[in-house]
């Protein structure tokens, strides 16, 4: 990650959280579907699509995907999403 240390220094600064590189975070963005028994039918009970993002101690996005279906955990989008190739 670009200034990485840089990054971390102010995680730990900022936030006395040391040797931290990015906070990430899963949101459900809501979305119209076709029926309840859609794919996008999270545990919430509403459809939607999953944000992953990745910020630095200054709320600064680092990274973000956005289109998974709403079904899915943020595990599991973490576990498939490109912030893993970099």
């Amino acid at each position: 990650m670009k200034n990485g240390k840089k990054t971390s220094n102010g995680f730990h600064n900022r936030w006395n959280f040391p040797l931290c590189c990015g906070a990430l975070d899963g949101k459900l963005v809501l979305i119209n579907a076709p029926d309840e028994e859609s794919e996008y039918y999270n545990y919430k009970g509403f459809n939607s699509i999953v944000l992953m993002a990745a910020a630095d101690y200054k709320y600064c996005f680092s990274y973000f995907e956005v289109g998974k279906k709403g079904s899915e955990s943020d595990g599991r989008v973490c576990q498939n999403c490109s912030l893993l190739e970099l």
